[in-house]
């Protein structure tokens, strides 16, 4: 929990110091915000289904949805881009470092 708060903390300040400088009058990118928005819901989705798919199912759901929405790429790519970050992040964290992930119904 306080790493999560950390997180958003880190995430506020980012916001606030602005990589871009928005000036009062500016007209709002609403594409660009709801874009954004869709990203991080997406994010809760894939934590939020953490505990009833798993890790690497929730964390390749996410993964496709992000290349295949976001980045527009073929279906196929997403999927082969999903399904590999998926298996790297396992094989480096729960068979490497042996950090537990969170297990699903099929046991992955």
């Amino acid at each position: 929990m306080r790493l999560g708060r950390l997180a958003g903390l880190s995430a506020l300040v980012a916001l606030i110091a602005g990589g871009t400088k928005v000036k009062a009058g500016d007209p709002i990118d609403w594409t660009k915000v709801g874009r954004a928005l869709s990203t991080w819901f997406a994010l809760a989705v894939s934590v939020a289904l953490f505990k009833p798919l798993g890790f690497v199912i929730s964390f390749a759901l996410l993964t496709y949805f992000i290349v295949a929405v976001m980045y527009r790429r073929s279906l196929k790519t997403a999927a082969l881009v999903a399904v590999a970050s998926a298996a790297g992040f396992y094989l480096v964290f729960d068979r490497a470092l042996s950090v537990p992930l969170p297990v699903g119904i099929l046991g992955f």
